[in-house]
């Protein structure tokens, strides 16, 4: 192993001595600038991009302007969602600057709350002052309070509360109306709607929860669909208010029925449309007018368990014959003729015959009771809008919708098709939502891609880049004479043979000859020389005895420095 390690080094430094100044530059600073370059892409595409947390959500705008002030002149970057209702901070940040804002009493909330009266003027403040900062601030209680549910984004209180009076006949009731905006894709179901009027009941001293009405920011009256309960409420429960609320709880399941019918058929022909025009081209609007009145009907029919007769049960046959002397009542019709002793009698012979027969069949006898349950569709309207639909296109769809949803013209049943426009911008500016969460996705994805491609690549030049450098040309020497099927000679020591010893003088005895002198080898350079002339030889000859060979290893020498 150390005799391979020190080859390999006088390899090198064989190399080494026959590079110039120039590409002694290359191969150091070539490698320590890929390694620099490699170690930058690593520690710039390694590091994550800055993770952004909600530092307060559902803001008013009064609150999210007063913020982002602040954060501008911190120097905290920050970003906006949801028309501004959303702040994001680096999420390192998140839960520093919520101390920082809550310092300074951010976010303030909608409206004011008791904590008007935390400064208060004794001193120049009038009753009516007091009272409209009492108003204020349980208004502004009141509007945080109904905030604390999922479903409100916002929520606004008036309340009227009309001064005391002397004479409780011609004391007023006070009255609260709330207006309530709900976030996107939500709804307030009717014990919510309950509650918030239990809410704002209680709060005020004085206020009756029949008198609180709670209206949507679209202007839809939520209080009218409790009002029944409340007023049973109200009540106590006694047996009228009972009634009523039992009505008005059933004609509620009958609306909810009815809605559960027109929403199943409007779903049924969206998704008809929505595979021929495309998904958002078609609005669907279904009115179905219930019978929810129970009828119940019995009837009974007779008739032959078999042919038209029937088969017979029992049978009777009957005959009486008579032959004999015998009279004849006779005379006159009346009173006289029916009195004993004045009736006349005709004499003579007499005879007859009688007879009677009896037959009774097995009938069925079948009763039916039919019971109509409620629920049944006496009419229906159907409003269809399509999107820019072809003229061609008009007649058919309102064939389809028809068959669809069952239309009979017989029982009054109308469907309308009208072709308008539609106004895409909130559909536009959701589908810009999912383009960039997409688009962002992508980005996350190629910056992994390109971290670990600029890896390889780096990794493959710098290797290649050596190999292309610190190939030794031996290896090529050894490559053209292995192909050209030559060994490789091996210097030789050259052995020079000691010139003939002077002529001993004449003693008595001899004196034996010196051995043969081993003279060392020539010099490197000296041997160097021979075995290059040597191969240059041998390409000579195999160039002039076979070209093709010669051809092909010159041309894998060029493919070889091109690489």
């Amino acid at each position: 192993m150390g005799e391979y390690a020190r080859q390999l080094l006088d390899r090198f430094r064989e190399l080494w001595g026959r590079l110039s100044p120039l590409q002694k530059g290359l191969v150091t600073g070539v490698p320590i600038t890929a390694f620099v370059v490699l170690a930058f892409l690593l520690a710039a595409l390694s590091r994550p991009p800055e993770a952004y947390g909600v530092l307060f959500a559902d803001l008013p705008r009064e609150d999210a302007s007063l913020i982002v002030a602040k954060l501008k002149t911190s120097g905290v970057a920050y970003r906006l969602k949801d028309d501004g209702a959303t702040i994001e901070v680096p999420l390192k940040d998140v839960y520093e600057m919520r101390l920082s804002l809550a310092s300074l009493g951010l976010p303030k909330g909608p409206g004011v709350g008791f904590e008007l009266f935390d400064k208060s003027q004794v001193l120049g403040t009038t009753d009516a002052q007091q009272r409209v900062s009492m108003l204020r601030a349980l208004e502004g209680e009141l509007v945080r309070t109904i905030m604390a549910i999922t479903q409100v984004r916002t929520a606004r209180v008036n309340l009227a509360l009309p001064a005391p009076s002397l004479y409780s006949e011609q004391q007023k009731d006070s009255t609260a109306s709330v207006l309530l905006e709900i976030k996107r894709g939500y709804k307030l179901e009717p014990q919510q709607v309950r509650g918030v009027i239990h809410l704002v009941s209680l709060g005020v001293e004085g206020l009756k929860p029949q008198n609180v009405k709670v209206m949507d920011n679209y202007g839809n009256i939520l209080s009218d669909a409790v009002r029944d309960e409340i007023m049973d409420e109200a009540s106590g429960g006694d047996s009228g208010s009972s009634a009523l609320s039992r009505q008005a709880k059933l004609t509620q399941g009958q609306l909810s029925v009815q809605g559960h019918v027109e929403m199943a058929m409007e779903r049924r022909i969206e998704e008809i449309l929505g595979k021929v025009l495309g998904p958002g081209r078609a609005a669907v609007k279904v009115t179905a007018e219930m019978n929810f009145d129970q009828m119940k009907s019995v009837s009974k029919t007779f008739e032959p368990i078999h042919g038209v007769d029937g088969i017979p049960r029992s049978t009777q046959h009957k005959t009486e014959t008579y032959t004999g002397v015998g009279g004849i009542p006779g005379g006159v019709p009346g009173v006289e003729s029916n009195i004993p002793g004045y009736q006349a009698v005709v004499g003579g012979n007499l005879s007859y015959a009688k007879a009677d027969d009896t037959r009774n069949y097995e009938i069925n006898e079948k009763t039916e009771e039919i019971i109509r349950a409620p629920g049944a569709v006496k009419r229906l309207t159907v409003a269809v809008f399509v999107d820019n639909v072809q003229p061609q296109q008009h007649a058919a769809i309102q064939r389809v919708v028809s068959a669809a949803a069952g239309v009979d013209t017989v029982r009054g049943d109308v469907i309308a098709v009208e072709n308008l426009p539609f106004d895409k911008s909130q559909a536009d500016s959701m589908a810009q939502d999912r383009a960039e969460g997409e688009r962002q996705r992508r980005e996350t994805m190629w910056v992994e891609v390109g971290k670990y491609g600029a890896i390889v690549a780096v990794v493959l030049m710098t290797l290649l880049f050596i190999r292309a450098l610190v190939r030794p040309r031996v290896v090529r020497e050894r490559v053209l004479v292995e192909v050209a099927g030559a060994p490789i000679p091996e210097p030789v020591a050259v052995v020079v043979a000691a010139p003939p010893p002077p002529p001993p003088p004449p003693q008595a005895e001899e004196i034996s000859p010196p051995p043969p002198l081993l003279i060392e080898p020539e010099p490197t350079a000296a041997l160097e020389r021979q075995r290059r002339q040597q191969i240059r030889q041998h390409v000579t000859r195999m160039a002039r005895q076979r070209p093709e060979m010669v051809a092909q290893i010159i041309k894998r020498w060029i493919l070889e420095e091109k690489r």
